[in-house]
Order: structure tokens, then C-alpha cells, then sequence
């Protein structure tokens, strides 16, 4: 990824809209200031967007 983020595989994150809390399976860089996060909520997946 071309930027330095604070988030890495295996971390918990918590959705801003939704509040919902997963772990990271996979992060993978959308547009400039933006990623997309693949989490494990309780065995099931979820994808998110973070902007960094």
C-alpha cells in the first residue's frame, strides 16, 4: 500500500456507522485515502470502507 496505516490484518475494528466489531481479514487499498476491509464478525464476513 502506498500509505502508512494504523490498521493490520488480525486487529479489531469497529464500523463508524453501524458500530459493528470485527477482525481484519484483509485490507486492500480502494482510492487515495480509502481502503476496503474484509472483517470477521462472528464467522461471518463483512466488508467496510475506512478512510485513513
Amino acid at each position: 500500500m502506498s500509505k502508512t496505516l494504523t490498521y493490520q490484518v488480525g486487529d479489531l475494528y469497529t464500523t463508524q456507522k453501524s458500530k459493528v466489531t470485527g477482525t481484519i481479514k484483509e485490507i486492500v487499498e480502494a482510492e487515495g485515502t480509502r481502503a476496503l476491509l474484509l472483517l470477521d464478525v462472528n464467522g461471518q464476513d463483512r466488508y467496510t470502507t475506512w478512510v485513513f
